[in-house]
């Protein structure tokens, strides 16, 4: 047996010795594997002083792996740390402490296993004392297991071993964990040690042994400080509750829809009474943060059943049952208060909540409905309601009373310019008349827009998006334009659409054309003209070739009934578009020479105005903004022989 200052000298140095990285971890996990074999032996065979000076060892080793690495590498003291974490030895250790539970496992000396048990809670205790918090999650996950095996009823775990098991993780929260932590890193520490508790209650709810359950639960409860006199108790005490009710929102998620047996409803009893009477609604907050549901596993407690199960991961609901075991509480025992100042969190949980409440009294999800003796729901509902409203109002007179964001206002004009140069219609397949035109611009949006895309709010709200849409109408507007004036111009006949090729032909004979523009709006005739699937054709436009002629094909958007337009693409169509002579406001900006945009927000007397006629109220419109897209864009047929217009059946669309 490998033992002594010796022992440990050894290994450290196989371990940080001058040879290469891979010979090194070669040598280190050679003398490892050794090392935990004999530790193992002496564990069932119960060799107490081997046994002692094997725990020495390995613990040893972990602190001075963590530390080695922590000093080489930024470690985050709230990552999960996997293996890696920590460098390649961590993962040959994290298997050597396996071996060492499973040796415990099998040992028939009472006293050995409760060594062990001391072994990995003083390690964990260690861990987070030097603020190597991810290797301490993973303690704590091995903890986890080691609970599930005495659950296991296998093994050599008795009774008395789960009693001494639950005492020390009591006494470890209620004593130690005090005393030795304090400051900034004893919040990812407390919400760590529930992670312990939410891992064991899931191991004995996945097998239904609900007494287990109950003693994780109780021991957690009765775990909690009576003061909360430094970090770790203040955050231990509020991490607490948040784990009850995600423990309660797990019952809720995983159980099937009839009604609850006596252990049941016992474990669901205790849980509730644990959270009677707190702060429901910031537990439920808390419970829902990234940092508590990260740590302690939440997001992850789906994935894990489902693929224990050989499935395949599905949504992740964890979150919202964590919203409905709060209004499960809240509806029996009317314990859920809902504030009555809202604060940024508020409106968004009061929304979800309240959507959540109409499904529970209506019946859904009915596992957890079935549970709900008492329906106490108009109160709630009306508090709910009230909030979001309060919510809304403060929003409303922050957005009315928010300056314009600079920057959104510049990205939406970069939008603008660029989205002129990717988007195209028929303009782009025709001669223009481009010149300066005298008068303001009358083509295009002059518009209310809310003004949320251009402040500095919590807001998904991108101007670029909103710039694109736009462009996009304009375009969409010219083409119609362009299509009016043909349609108008020339007396249209109804064909089908399998007649298309022969009159387009002999059209271009007749009247000597041989280059030109089709537009259509059905897609059954842009199918017969491209030969290719519309549904499967990414571009809008394409060159075909029908008789003689060399056809741009574009198809168009259009509500309209559907037809086929046929232009030459010179002298059929003049189109007179370009920049306005007169000078331009500040806020007024020229894109791809032609179209106008600005932003501004609405002045005073545009609010009074408006509001006197009754569009709408004065808070409303100071949270809008004017948005201008305008150009000059005039369309004219100046050779009707080098146009033609057919419609086609309704059905051909």
């Amino acid at each position: 047996m490998i033992s002594g200052d010796r022992a440990k000298r050894r290994l450290k140095r196989r371990l940080w010795g001058p040879p290469t990285l891979k010979r090194r971890h070669a040598l280190f996990k050679q003398e490892l594997v050794r090392a935990t074999s004999q530790l193992a032996t002496a564990v069932r065979q119960g060799e107490e002083a081997a046994t002692e000076g094997g725990l020495q060892l390995i613990r040893a080793l972990v602190l001075e792996a963590v530390r080695y690495h922590s000093d080489s590498i930024e470690v985050s003291p709230a990552a999960m740390g996997g293996p890696s974490v920590y460098g390649r030895e961590w993962g040959d250790l994290l298997q050597s402490l396996e071996r060492i539970r499973e040796a415990a496992h099998c040992s028939d000396h009472a006293r050995l296993r409760t060594r062990v048990i001391n072994f990995f809670l003083d390690l964990l205790v260690q861990l987070f004392h030097d603020r190597h918090l991810p290797a301490g999650r993973n303690v704590a996950g091995s903890l986890g297991w080691m609970w599930a095996d005495m659950d296991n009823d296998a093994g050599s775990w008795s009774a008395e071993d789960r009693d001494y098991f639950l005492m020390r993780l009591r006494e470890t929260a209620t004593y130690v964990m005090p005393a030795r932590l304090n400051g900034p890193d004893a919040s990812a520490a407390a919400i760590i040690y529930c992670y312990l508790f939410a891992t064991m209650f899931r191991r004995s709810l996945a097998v239904q042994h609900y007494d287990s359950a109950r003693d994780v639960v109780m021991t957690l409860i009765e775990a909690r400080p009576n003061r909360a006199e430094n970090d770790f108790q203040k955050s231990f005490a509020e991490s607490q509750d948040a784990t009850l009710l995600s423990l309660l929102a797990w019952m809720l998620l995983t159980r099937r829809n009839d009604a609850p047996d006596a252990g049941e409803r016992e474990l669901l009893d205790i849980l509730i009474g644990g959270l009677d009477g707190k702060d429901l609604w910031n537990v439920t907050a808390f419970a829902l943060g990234a940092d508590f549901s990260y740590q302690v596993g939440a997001d992850s407690w789906e994935s894990e059943r489902n693929y224990v199960r050989g499935r395949s991961s599905g949504f992740i609901q964890i979150d919202t049952y964590v919203r409905v075991a709060a209004l499960v509480i809240g509806l029996s025992r009317g314990s859920l208060r809902v504030p009555t100042v809202p604060d940024e969190k508020d409106g968004s949980l009061a929304q979800t909540m309240k959507e959540l409440l109409d499904s529970l009294v209506a019946g859904s999800p009915p596992q957890v409905a079935v549970l709900i003796e008492r329906v106490r729901d108009d109160r709630l509902r009306n508090d709910l309601q009230r909030l979001i409203d309060a919510k809304e109002a403060v929003r409303a007179h922050r957005l009315a009373g928010a300056e314009l964001d600079a920057v959104k206002v510049s990205a939406f004009h970069e939008a603008v310019e660029d989205s002129l140069r990717k988007i195209q219609g028929i303009r782009e397949l025709m001669l223009i008349e481009q010149r300066p035109t005298a008068g303001p611009p009358q083509f295009g949006f002059n518009q209310l827009e809310a003004k949320w895309w251009f402040v500095d709010m919590d807001v998904d709200a991108d101007p670029k998006a909103l710039a694109e849409d736009l462009v996009r109408g304009l375009i969409r507007g010219e083409d119609a334009s362009i299509i009016e004036a043909v349609r108008d111009s020339e007396p249209s006949d109804t064909v089908s659409i399998n007649q298309l090729p022969g009159i387009l032909e002999d059209w271009a004979v007749r009247h000597d054309v041989t280059e030109v523009v089709i537009v259509t709006n059905s897609w059954r005739a842009y199918e017969r003209l491209a030969g290719v699937d519309a549904l499967l054709d990414e571009a809008s436009t394409r060159i075909v070739r029908i008789g003689p002629l060399d056809a741009k094909l574009c198809r168009t958007v259009d509500s309209t009934d559907p037809f086929v337009a046929v232009m030459a693409c010179s002298g059929a169509v003049t189109i007179h578009n370009g920049s306005p002579l007169e000078p331009q406001p500040p806020e007024m900006q020229v894109h791809g020479d032609r179209v106008l945009a600005s932003v501004s927000i609405l002045t005073p007397d545009m609010v009074e105005a408006m509001t006197e006629v009754g569009v709408r109220t004065a808070l409303d419109l100071r949270q809008q903004v004017v948005v201008k897209l305008l150009e000059h864009f005039t369309v004219e047929v100046s050779d009707r022989s080098r146009v033609g217009f057919w419609a086609l059946p309704e059905r051909e669309y």
